[in-house]
């Protein structure tokens, strides 16, 4: 009996480590699955060249066109096919599940014009999660020496930026489990940033404080370095996203105030700034009025020289919005490897800063750094504190004006009384002075001794210390 009960506890036990030993392998495998979703760094290169490939078919995506709704289909398709990504629920009345719909006026010929932004989003199951907007324009444009839009696969227009958008929203296992992220493709960017216009005028003040930060990417296939901008005051996102780009050696500089002077635009700033620049002039600058944090992402060449306008390189022709910004054009004259390096350099510096876990902190802090810069700067709270500046300087004005009048009417009056009584004492001995004369005399005397008065008090003063 007692054998028999061994025999049961040891089948018991045995039975018992199999499960745990099955439950553990399951439990690693489901583990090695997950990490290996995120997709590696050849993967990633192949995929940046494949949508970009793919989307530069789309050669007349001109604001409002035929061939910009395409483009727009071509992206919502591919996005529907990531996986943990679903189209976000719109209320317009007009939109559709991560579809967009708005209408703007054509910045090309004044006419009523119909475009669309592509939303998808992420949702973590962590309650009360922030979250963080990635986007770019995926219209195009080129003119022709007349002036007249022209078709072009616009490559650093915004096919790049397409392409490295698509992969960062593939590649959505490596990034933060903790926040929701929003990928937004902005429809009319290239016509005053309509889209982005739309999308951020329609953000209530809950919205907007709910928004980590908005990171917008442009002309980023061409140029000679990778800039990023985050504000006109320094903040803690810019120093972190400078020591990172430093440390792993992902080759961000970052613009900043002291850069204004080579790269100033003539255009006044939503923001009500009396100056644009190259990088506050994109969409990320219809955020940054809406009182969010955000972080424009760029190429060109800002370093040598003042330049007017977007530059990809100081000493060439500008290939944006011209019939050479094509695959074809730029390969032959800037390389085979060209694009394809700058899009990754663009993705590794984007993706390294996404997949850090201080950067919620991060940018919480640098909200506050900004909030009250900008509400002075868009003249929210200028009048108030002009006023209040102006009281007090008037305040401590007036004081000095009324010590100076004090000590002056003092010193008369002393004159005055004085000459008084010595023109009645005149009088009462009858000296047969006359009055105007010894009024003179005892002014003069006493000016004199106010002076010898006030040079023993310096004196006094001096040997004191």
């Amino acid at each position: 009996m007692k054998k028999t009960i061994k025999y049961f506890v040891l089948i018991i036990m045995a039975f018992t480590i199999s499960l745990c030993g099955i439950t553990t392998i399951g439990s690693t495998a489901n583990a090695e699955l997950l990490q290996t979703t995120a997709l590696n760094e050849t993967e990633i290169s192949e995929k940046i060249n494949t949508y970009l490939a793919e989307f530069s078919q789309f050669s007349s995506r001109a604001p409002g066109t035929e061939g910009e709704k395409q483009a727009s289909e071509y992206i919502f398709n591919k996005l529907s096919g990531f996986s943990g990504l679903s189209p976000k629920k719109l209320n317009g009345i007009k939109d559709e599940d991560g579809i967009q719909n708005f209408t703007f006026t054509s910045r090309f010929d004044g006419k009523l014009k119909h475009s669309q932004n592509i939303i998808f989003e992420y949702k973590t199951n962590k309650k009360d999660a922030k979250k963080i907007i990635l986007a770019c324009s995926y219209d195009g444009y080129a003119l022709d020496d007349e002036g007249k839009i022209i078709n072009t696969e616009a490559i650093n227009g915004s096919a790049g930026s397409v392409a490295v958008l698509l992969a960062l929203a593939e590649n959505i296992a490596s990034l933060n489990k903790d926040i929701n992220y929003e990928f937004i493709f902005f429809g009319a960017g290239s016509s005053s940033n309509a889209g982005a216009t739309h999308y951020s005028n329609g953000l209530s003040e809950k919205d907007s404080k709910n928004i980590l930060l908005m990171m917008n990417i442009e002309n980023i296939a061409l140029g000679k370095n990778l800039y990023f901008y985050v504000d006109e005051t320094k903040t803690e996102l810019s120093d972190f996203a400078k020591d990172l780009s430093g440390s792993k050696k992902l080759g961000a500089s970052e613009v900043n105030v002291s850069h204004l002077g080579k790269i100033l635009l003539s255009n006044p700033s939503d923001l009500g700034l009396n100056y644009k620049h190259i990088a506050n002039s994109s969409a990320n600058e219809k955020f940054m009025k809406a009182n969010v944090l955000s972080m424009n992402v760029f190429a060109g060449d800002y370093s040598e020289g003042i330049v007017s306008g977007k530059c990809e390189y100081a000493n060439k022709d500008r290939v944006l919005n011209t019939k050479n910004d094509n695959l074809e054009y730029i390969s032959k004259n800037y390389g085979e490897n060209v694009i394809s390096q700058n899009l990754s350099k663009a993705f590794s510096f984007i993706n390294e800063l996404l997949i850090s876990k201080d950067l919620a902190m991060v940018c919480e802090n640098s909200v506050k750094q900004v909030s009250d810069f900008y509400a002075i700067a868009a003249n929210q709270k200028l009048p108030l504190y002009l006023t209040i500046c102006a009281l007090f300087v008037g305040i401590i004005v007036a004081l000095l004006i009324h010590y100076r009048l004090s000590v002056k009417a003092f010193h008369a009056n002393i004159e005055t009384e004085f000459a008084s009584s010595v023109i009645s004492i005149s009088e009462n001995f009858d000296f047969g002075a006359d009055k105007n004369e010894v009024s003179k005399i005892v002014g003069q005397v006493v000016a004199h001794d106010i002076k010898k008065d006030k040079r023993i008090k310096r004196k006094k003063n001096k040997k004191q210390k």
